[in-house]
């Protein structure tokens, strides 16, 4: 029976985000940290200088700021209860920024992480020019292990994207892993099983409705935040079989972001609900 190890079910996200994907940014005089930026076409037409690079994990731009001045003694505080405005990697080339919000073992709605990226711009924005920052350009980026759908807040232009853990993976890999050193190799695997890992974790329960009524008042935001799926014990089986009385007698729904196994589509409860209920 093979033993398992605290680098094998580790999951807190700062190990990743904040050890293993910056040691492979780094690696090969940066070459990570270029492949990444053309990647997400931050870098068209500037030269690549290693001496004219940053990378801060944990950055709370009000309260590393604020050590400064008193000018922002509210907002700092407002910033350590809420945890919101830390991101968890600043990484800059030239006058291109990249501002990383990393999630692996959670699954959080696309409006949700959208929420936290807004709050990380408008605290960089807040402290922008008491800064060398002025003249970059600033984007955002939502790392997550599942593809995100309708990131952004509403603008073509946004400055908001998103990218996998696996993507990711696969543009640094090439550029990294070119001598077989052990270090990227251990990086390297250590996300690739991780990732796979992720993958497999069943669907976090994220909140609940106490009856089909709340329901379906609920489902319009429900939609909008992205809980696209409810925990039905049988799955689609035993939605399929389910009578307007089991479905009215239940004590809750629960839902989620994420589908797994027993978790269906909002959308085929409510349908087949409605098509019950009619039918009586």
């Amino acid at each position: 029976m093979k033993k398992v190890t605290f680098s094998g079910e580790a999951r807190t996200e700062r190990h990743f985000s904040a050890l293993l994907l910056p040691h492979l940014l780094m690696s090969s005089n940066f070459a990570g940290f270029r492949a990444l930026f053309e990647e997400l076409k931050l870098c068209e037409g500037e030269e690549f200088d290693a001496d004219d690079i940053e990378i801060v994990a944990e950055l709370n731009p009000i309260r590393d700021i604020a050590a400064r001045t008193d000018e922002f003694e509210h907002e700092e505080a407002l910033s350590e209860r809420q945890g919101q405005v830390v991101s968890d990697l600043f990484l800059r080339m030239g006058d291109s920024a990249l501002v990383i919000e990393a999630k692996f073992f959670t699954h959080p709605s696309a409006s949700k992480v959208a929420d936290q990226l807004k709050a990380q711009r408008e605290a960089i924005e807040k402290v922008l020019p008491r800064t060398q920052y002025n003249g970059c350009r600033f984007h955002y980026l939502a790392l997550t292990v599942e593809e995100l759908v309708d990131l952004g807040d509403g603008d073509t232009n946004s400055n908001m994207k998103s990218i996998t853990w696996s993507r990711v993976i696969s543009v640094l890999k090439p550029v990294v892993d070119v001598d077989g050193g052990r270090d990227t190799v251990y990086a390297l695997g250590k996300l690739e099983d991780a990732v796979e890992r992720a993958k497999k974790r069943p669907a976090r329960e994220e909140g609940r409705c106490r009856s089909i009524n709340e329901l379906l008042e609920k489902a319009p935001w429900l939609l909008e935040e992205g809980y696209r799926y409810i925990g039905f014990k049988g799955g689609e089986g035993a939605l399929a079989n389910a009578t307007v009385k089991d479905m009215e007698n239940r004590d809750h729904y629960k839902y989620s972001s994420r589908k797994s196994k027993n978790w269906v589509p909002l959308h085929s409860v409510i349908s087949h609900y409605l098509k019950k209920k009619t039918a009586v």
